[in-house]
């Protein structure tokens, strides 16, 4: 696992354009106060991992919904972690492949597979593995639409592969079902701002190479600004996103090795 974001700004911009963010607090929120969290009212010093942390957009409100609790940060990209407001929760500048660390209650790992470099069946075995018996995982993917159909619009003009194997909501839920792990799946109705493709703003421009993996808007392509330019524009660009809620059985206590 490594990070293609060196700067935290990109992430920065598209986290302030987006409601996922408050959208996934509130499904957690929920979720904890009826009880179907692993961790429970007036449990105390739980474990909770922000896998794929970046600079701290989740992992802020997971501190403030889980105050009893251990929030750890994992994070690969200094760059990102150097974004981080506050330092209320354990950061650890550290691949997930050579993360040692289990016995979490939850993981939540928001956009992270499409950036990762090894078999994601292994990783999300190893996600699996890095569960107390009984806990839970929460993998949030973007689906076929919003962010995606930008994507796909550009890729034909750029000139690397970072999109050569771009997986997507449903193509991850299926490898968890190939690994035969219980799950199931959840979607969040979510939107980002609106953006002007021939003429963004610098803002715009930053939520932009977010969005494509880091390149900078003027460095793509004339064809790919082009091809930009042919996207309606909408006050809001609704980006559904996917959630594979992974849950370990609390009879499930094999010791089984996190190597990747």
């Amino acid at each position: 696992m490594t990070s293609i974001f060196v700067d935290g700004n990109p992430y920065r911009f598209y986290a302030s354009a987006t409601n996922e963010k408050s959208f996934l607090e509130q499904k957690v929120i929920s979720q904890y106060y009826a009880g179907s969290l692993p961790i429970k009212l007036g449990d105390k010093n739980k474990r909770v991992l922000d896998l794929g942390s970046g600079t701290g957009a989740n992992t802020w409100w997971l501190r403030e919904v889980f105050p009893d609790h251990t929030i750890i940060a994992l994070e690969p990209s200094i760059g990102q972690i150097d974004q981080v407001d506050f330092l209320d929760y354990k950061i650890y500048n550290s691949s997930f492949e050579e993360f040692d660390q289990k016995n979490f209650e939850f993981i939540l790992c928001s956009h992270v597979l499409q950036y990762i470099n090894t078999n994601p069946k292994k990783f999300i075995q190893k996600i699996y593995d890095s569960l107390v018996p009984g806990g839970e995982a929460w993998i949030i993917q973007q689906t076929q639409y919003g962010l995606n159909e930008i994507i796909q619009q550009v890729k034909p003009h750029l000139k690397n592969n970072l999109f050569d194997d771009w997986l997507l909501f449903n193509d991850y839920a299926l490898l968890v079902d190939n690994l035969k792990l219980p799950y199931e799946t959840d979607i969040m109705h979510t939107s980002i701002q609106g953006i002007d493709y021939k003429n963004p703003t610098n803002a715009q421009k930053k939520i932009l190479k977010f969005i494509l993996g880091g390149i900078p808007y003027k460095n793509l392509p004339s064809e790919a600004r082009d091809a930009l330019g042919k996207l309606p524009i909408q006050k809001r660009i609704y980006h559904p996103n996917g959630i594979i809620k992974i849950k370990r059985p609390e009879n499930d206590s094999r010791i089984i090795s996190n190597n990747i």
